[in-house]
């Protein structure tokens, strides 16, 4: 029983830092001035891989560096615009990169 109750609890703050997070980037966010163009939920198709996918979250500046990304060599200044989370349709992975992928970081101007 003891086990079960650490584990529900284990589970209740990992949703409690994960909504944290969220509302941290929503606060962020508000404090730019840069526009998030794609809403939650909306689909978009990607520019170069051609993929189609859901927004599931955004960040308006990129928390990882992705200045030495292959896919955005064509940008200039890509930390300067919004990336996306977005979770790509399965078979438009298949043919863009030859197997599922679970999510795709992505920036705005791709």
């Amino acid at each position: 029983a003891q086990s079960t109750v650490k584990c529900h609890l284990q589970s209740f703050m990992n949703l409690a830092v994960e909504i944290n997070d969220t509302l941290w980037t929503r606060r962020t966010s508000l404090e730019t001035d840069r526009k998030i163009r794609f809403a939650l939920g909306e689909v978009v198709q990607h520019k170069k891989y051609g993929f189609r996918g859901v927004v599931v979250a955004w960040d308006p500046e990129p928390a990882y560096e992705v200045t030495h990304w292959d896919g955005l060599q064509h940008i200039d200044s890509p930390e300067s615009y919004p990336f996306y989370h977005v979770i790509p349709d399965p078979s438009d992975t298949m043919v863009a990169f030859g197997g599922e992928r679970s999510w795709r970081y992505v920036c705005e101007e791709n």
